[in-house]
């Protein structure tokens, strides 16, 4: 991937600092190039299947010593594969120190596992049709459904909090965090809680908190397609669609500072987790 405006240090990564609502940038994905991370002497090739063998990862005495970024090489880390089943196909997961929490295509149910010990801990029944949107932030799990509702849940207790129906179709994104906006919450300290819709073509911005509460603070119009990824700044909300543009908004205000034009729908996005300031995507033809 190329882009054209201001400088760039990596292809694949777009600079988010520069943007300004006069700045002009033309981004197309006709090459790409990808460098590996790590370059290791011996990958590891076998995982023991055998839930009683573990591999340890002692290899003897000439294992050469590898600099890891977190997260970024599954090869050079020690890790157990261990497998429980579900009942339907999951198409929404999150994962804390503390639980897994699965969500299913058509079964409305979600449920909460344990993650040290895989032990079913709730079943959480509320929505009516499946999804593909949970997240977890402390004890609070927040839930988007293809029955056009956003819920919250207890997940010590497994009650439900809070419900809000403030889309027309299907809840097809969804990412909450704890920002700081001067002038909302305490010492402008806030949880924001951002849904995208399928077929609507909406994005919804809500104020939350740590019991769950929903409070919706506005309505993001724009988008001509489906709002397939969410991902929020201190100051932005970055979505990106099936009508081939990435978005950015300001959280504070919702106004629109800029659209990003791609050639292929975007399909994946995120904020660039090794380096402050940049969010990757991919799109459905990269």
């Amino acid at each position: 991937m190329t882009v054209n405006g201001d400088p760039m240090q990596d292809a694949g990564v777009l600079n988010m600092a520069p943007l300004k609502r006069s700045a002009s940038f033309t981004i197309s994905v006709d090459k790409v190039e990808v460098n590996p991370v790590i370059k290791y002497a011996e990958p590891l090739k076998e995982i023991a299947e055998n839930d009683e063998e573990e591999w340890s990862g002692d290899e003897g005495d000439d294992v050469v010593e590898e600099v890891i970024i977190q997260g970024a090489d599954w090869e050079s880390v020690n890790y157990v594969v261990k497998k429980f089943s579900c009942e339907d196909e999951v198409t929404g997961m999150d994962v804390s120190d503390r639980y897994i929490v699965a969500q299913y295509f058509l079964d409305p149910v979600i449920d909460v596992f344990d993650r040290k010990s895989q032990r079913l801990l709730h079943h959480l029944e509320g929505h009516e049709y499946g999804g593909q949107a949970v997240q977890i932030l402390g004890q609070i799990l927040y839930s988007g459904s293809k029955d056009c509702t956003f819920r919250t849940w207890d997940l010590k207790t497994g009650k439900a909090l809070a419900k809000v129906s403030d889309h027309k179709d299907y809840i097809q994104s969804m990412k909450v965090k704890e920002v700081c906006i001067t002038g909302l919450g305490e010492y402008g300290e806030v949880t924001a809680a951002v849904t995208g819709g399928a077929a609507d073509h909406l994005i919804n911005v809500y104020n939350t908190n740590d019991v769950g509460a929903l409070k919706k603070r506005f309505t993001l119009e724009g988008h001509s397609g489906w709002v397939n990824n969410i991902d929020i700044t201190n100051t932005m909300i970055i979505s990106g669609s099936q009508d081939c543009t990435i978005k950015l908004w300001d959280l504070e205000t919702g106004e629109l500072f800029q659209s990003l034009k791609q050639d292929a729908e975007i399909s994946c996005l995120r904020l660039f987790p090794l380096l402050e300031g940049y969010v990757i995507f991919g799109d459905g033809e990269s």
